[in-house]
């Protein structure tokens, strides 16, 4: 009988983003295991921490050695998650939408927490193969059941670029506006700048774009070069689109 006070401890470790010091854990339980069922859960646990911790070969290792022991619904939700990391993103979207529309009880009480992240990973596979339009509900119901408030923001993150990918501006500017964390000094501060530039921009409201894009261009990491790049070619042409009294009454204020 796995010890259940030790098991909590390794999935308190995990939640709190403790992933390494969850793996050992979890592994020690499982060298003390004797029932196959609770060894192939153990086994799924150790796969969800390597996971987390970018280790996906090993991962995966990890989630054969336990579905050849014993499956359940997490066994498959791990697969489609590892399809995901692998790059296997239809195949992950395949997987994701069946799980979600074939297991009643990710919608009872309890399990609030599993359906919104099954929901989440569904809406950036969907994102990563540029199918917005079909995002938007699976971050909407992720969204129900936020957990936290950087979470929260988070999600209306992922949901404000779904709807200004599709040109949806106002429900984009809703949840962008939503999504923006409290102190500026937060990397996904500069992030959410850069959208709401961008939707400024589609909304021809180029004086409020070009001050988001100085803002993040203010706030952004400097090691994030991939922001760096996208904000100079923005506000290299962003002033050919204000007129010209406007750009100079800015430089007299």
């Amino acid at each position: 009988m796995v010890d259940s006070e030790r098991f909590q401890h390794a999935m308190s470790l995990r939640m709190a983003g403790k992933e390494q010091d969850a793996l050992q854990e979890l592994e020690t339980l499982a060298s003390l295991a004797t029932d196959p069922c609770e060894y192939s859960s153990l086994l799924l646990g150790q796969a969800t921490c390597l996971l987390g911790l970018g280790r996906v070969k090993e991962a995966r290792q990890r989630w054969l050695e336990s579905a050849r022991r014993w499956t359940n619904l997490y066994t498959e939700l791990i697969d489609a998650y590892l399809c995901a990391e692998e790059g296997k993103r239809e195949e992950a979207v395949h997987k994701l939408t069946r799980i979600l529309e074939s297991y009643s009880e990710l919608g009872e009480p309890g399990n609030e927490d599993t359906y919104s992240e099954a929901s989440e990973w569904l809406g950036q596979q969907l994102s990563w193969l540029k199918r917005y339009a079909e995002a938007v509900q699976p971050f909407k119901k992720a969204l129900a059941f936020p957990e936290t408030d950087e979470r929260k923001r988070q999600l209306s993150f992922y949901l404000g670029i779904c709807y200004l990918q599709i040109g949806n501006l106002a429900e984009a500017e809703q949840k962008l506006t939503e999504s923006l964390p409290p102190k500026c000094d937060d990397p996904q501060w500069a992030e959410v700048q850069f959208q709401l530039g961008c939707l400024y921009f589609q909304q021809r409201a180029y004086v409020k774009a070009k001050k988001a894009f100085e803002l993040c261009e203010f706030f952004a990491d400097e090691t994030n070069t991939e922001l760096k790049q996208k904000l100079s070619g923005w506000l290299a042409d962003i002033d050919s689109y204000i007129p010209k009294e406007v750009r100079e009454r800015q430089r007299i204020d």
